[in-house]
Order: C-alpha cells, then sequence, then structure tokens
C-alpha cells in the first residue's frame, strides 16, 4: 500500500468508533531502533509476515498534522475516546506535558491502529503506556556495526557515515527525550531486544521476532 494510500486508511480508521463486526484484528507492534540497525529492512519483512500494514515515521507525522490541522477532527476524538483514557496513556510514565498537542495526536493515531493491528517504526510509540497487546521490540546494534552498514548503505566513506549515524542518533534521543521524558537505554520498557550485530540475515530475524510475538500473544501463533 502506497503512503498516500495508506494516510487514507488511517483517516478512515479515525472516523471510525471501534472495529468493525467481523474484520480481524491483527497484531500490534512497535519497533524501536538504533540508526543503522536494519530496522528499515526488517519492519516491511516482520508486517508482510504477519500480514499487517507498516507504519513508518513519514505516515504517521504526515496524519498528525492532517489531525493538527483539523480542529474539529481532533475534538471529535477527543469525545469518542472513553473519558480519561487519553490523558492515562499521556501520563503512563508521568513525564508528558499535557500540553503536548503532538503527543496526544500520536495516542489518537495508535489507538486507530491498534483497532486493526500494524507494524509502527519509531516515533516512541512503545513508550505510550497501557495500549492492549502492544508489542515492544528494540534493535539495536554497536555503532560499529551501524556505521559500516550505513556507509554501505548509502556510498559513504566512513567519516561521513559517522557523522549522519551521530546526528540522527542525537535527534531521535532528542526527540524521545522531549516528547516521553525518557531514552531508548531503559530496557525495561521492551518485551524483546534484538541485537543485530551479527546477523545479517534479516528474515531469521523476523523469525525471531515473530517467535516472541506468539509467546506474547499466543492467539496469531497461526498468523
Amino acid at each position: 500500500m502506497s503512503r498516500s494510500a495508506l494516510e487514507r486508511y488511517l483517516l478512515t480508521l479515525l472516523h471510525e468508533s471501534g472495529t468493525p463486526e467481523g474484520t480481524h484484528k491483527g497484531p500490534l507492534v512497535a519497533i524501536s531502533r538504533d540508526y543503522g540497525a536494519g530496522a528499515g529492512e526488517i519492519a516491511p519483512l516482520l508486517a508482510a509476515r504477519i500480514g499487517v500494514p507498516l507504519y513508518d515515521r513519514a505516515i504517521i507525522d504526515g496524519i498528525i498534522e492532517q489531525i493538527e490541522g483539523d480542529p474539529a477532527l481532533m475534538r471529535r476524538l477527543d469525545e469518542s475516546a472513553p473519558p480519561g483514557l487519553v490523558s492515562r496513556l499521556l501520563h503512563g510514565y508521568g513525564n508528558i506535558p499535557s500540553t503536548d498537542e503532538y503527543a496526544k495526536a500520536l495516542v489518537e493515531v495508535v489507538l486507530a491502529i491498534a483497532r486493526h493491528g500494524g507494524v509502527i517504526l519509531g516515533r516512541g510509540v512503545h513508550l505510550i503506556a497501557s495500549i492492549p497487546d502492544m508489542y515492544r521490540v528494540y534493535l539495536r546494534a554497536s555503532p560499529a556495526t551501524c556505521i559500516a552498514r550505513l556507509a554501505q548503505r548509502e556510498n559513504l566513506d566512513h567519516h561521513a557515515a559517522e557523522r549522519q549515524w551521530r546526528r540522527i542518533e542525537v535527534d531521535r534521543r532528542t526527540y524521545l527525550k522531549h516528547h516521553f521524558g525518557r531514552t531508548r537505554d531503559e530496557f525495561d520498557d521492551f518485551d524483546l531486544i534484538v541485537n543485530t550485530d551479527r546477523m545479517d540475515a534479516f528474515e531469521r530475524i523476523v523469525d525471531v521476532i515473530v517467535a516472541g510475538l506468539h509467546a506474547h500473544r499466543p492467539d496469531h501463533t497461526q498468523q
């Protein structure tokens, strides 16, 4: 599904009040990652394997921009959520200011995705507390591995790849700290952590994630 098609689909979900009767609810997986750990390749493989859409940063932020630009939709979303739900999800860690409109919109988007299932890549979604059945995965790798992969993928020399890696890592950590008051280094926030240093066969990493998902949600063992 193209980005524009996924955005239209997400907007449809945001206008629904629940999962239509007879609609299959797929698993919900939130992937956090080090830059260069392979998540960009692993996430689409995982989504295809378990039969759900993949939502990356561009799609999530594109939808949030549309929500923030549509006060009527934002009011409807606030009114349709169970009383206090968004507030409880936002303040699960006690660090998200109530004035953070981006975080509020992010919660609304994730609640909509959760009704049907999906793989969500990044955006600190794993830190939204109490989303039922969310499976939280952290894909990590050593700086040396991440930089080497980045250099090969982007055809960069080592120093250019290292500069790019450091810049992106700082940006991601700043985002998490600003919106959630946390870092990726708090490992209790995850259900599964996979070190991809010596695992270049990304299909095998998907096998590991799916095995963990089956243990986390036994009803999806037949996916």
